[in-house]
């Protein structure tokens, strides 16, 4: 069953010829069969390219012709003048933008929770070392001043831990 599943993909995707003679199938393919196939399609994408660059050459060149066709008038200066002006105004207005942007209560709100996470893992990093200093001083019995040049604390480092 497995082999007519894939002797159907085979010859639906015309990677495979089959043949009925008399009451058994016979299956073949050419090794020109493929590269025939490429060819077929590289030559039918090479046809449908050209085909839209030159419908791109005939819109260009009617576009063309519109605009030289198109009579000028006042109103659409007017109109062009406008669009011009509100395009300096969003571009000016997006300046100012962007520079509020960094006060805003929003920007406001995720740089207070940015401090927020670093002041957490602050602590949580001097939890750990003050536990570290405490556990080497009961452990070992190391004098403080040794941890202090031994890990390169000061003298206001270490008030906070001890």
């Amino acid at each position: 069953m497995q082999i007519k599943i894939v002797l159907k993909a085979l010859t639906d995707n015309s990677l495979v010829r089959t043949e009925k003679i008399g009451s058994s199938n016979y299956y073949w393919s050419f090794p020109s069969d493929a590269s025939v196939a490429l060819k077929h399609r590289i030559d039918k994408l090479t046809l449908s390219a050209e085909t839209l660059e030159h419908e791109v050459i005939t819109l260009q060149n009617q576009m063309d012709l519109e605009e030289k066709q198109r009579i000028p008038s006042e109103k659409r200066e007017e109109q062009l003048a406008i669009l011009k002006q509100l395009e300096t105004d969003l571009t000016e207005t997006t300046k100012k933008l962007e520079i509020y942007s960094l006060t805003s209560p929003k920007a406001y709100k995720e740089l207070v929770s940015k401090i927020e996470e670093k002041k957490a893992i602050s602590n949580k990093m001097t939890d750990n070392i003050n536990s570290m200093v405490s556990y080497l001083r009961k452990t070992s019995f190391v004098p403080l001043e040794l941890i202090q040049a031994e890990f390169g604390f000061d003298d206001n480092d270490m008030e906070e831990l001890v």
